[in-house]
């Protein structure tokens, strides 16, 4: 496997990038324009889940997937019930190729874990999880995004017994790792099962650094109330997949 990090991302693998839409008008153009412009692969699937926006997000993608074509990329446009969770496994049961990446529709990290292997010249691997936590990430939060990260983060090395310090992030990882697994999350810790599936499975995760981007919109999580939903499901994500 290799990359060739020049204009694009020259990928050598195919890879399906999976994104929940949800209220980000300001930025999905941008972000599909990005993909569609500076990713090429084997096979590209671009597969966009929207869910439950009350602006315009559907329909700039809708334009951008009657508009945008090329060799090799397939552009999936779905819909489902509002939750990012749901969203995602929606994606995820579309996704045919070597490779999921799970991206946010503001794109606010780039192309992170593509920059990293290309930078390291990686040959193969099985997970790459990005880590706002990462010691060499460039990622600018409100101070009091960053207690509640960590709060939220200790709380999950407790309760889930691994040693992940963000599992919040963006990743990109072999599709075979989730294939025939039942995922449970509805809402924003889906990422974090999806991690703790690929770990439970042996599989080798790294964490690796995030460099944010400029983007227009703002976080749609709510720390009280989100924060209450993310505890209960640690709880039951400990149930079901801790020994």
């Amino acid at each position: 496997m290799s990359i060739k990090s020049e204009k694009n991302f020259q990928l050598d693998f195919s890879l399906s990038i999976v994104i929940g839409l949800h209220n980000k008008e300001k930025d999905i153009e941008k972000t599909i324009r990005s993909i569609f412009n500076n990713i090429e692969a084997n096979n590209l699937q671009l597969i966009i889940v929207e869910n439950g926006s009350t602006d315009n997000s559907y329909l700039i993608a809708k334009k951008l997937k009657q508009e945008l074509s090329k060799p090799n990329f397939d552009f999936i446009l779905l819909e489902s019930n509002k939750g990012l969770g749901v969203a995602l496994k929606k994606g995820i049961d579309y996704a045919t190729n070597d490779y999921i990446y799970i991206l946010p529709a503001d794109l606010a990290f780039g192309f992170s874990e593509l920059e990293f292997i290309a930078k390291n010249k990686i040959i193969e691997f099985d997970f790459l999880l990005g880590s706002k936590s990462h010691k060499e990430s460039e990622v600018h939060r409100q101070f009091s995004r960053k207690v509640y990260s960590l709060c939220f983060n200790i709380l999950q090395r407790l309760i889930l017994n691994f040693d992940f310090s963000d599992t919040q992030g963006t990743m990109i990882l072999k599709s075979n790792l989730l294939k025939n697994k039942m995922l449970y999350c509805q809402e924003f810790l889906i990422t974090t099962e999806i991690v703790l599936i690929a770990h439970t499975s042996k599989a080798k995760i790294q964490e690796v650094p995030l460099f944010e981007q400029d983007q227009k919109s703002g976080s749609t999580v709510k720390p009280f109330r989100d924060g209450t939903k993310m505890l209960i499901d640690l709880f039951m994500l400990r149930k079901k997949y801790v020994q």
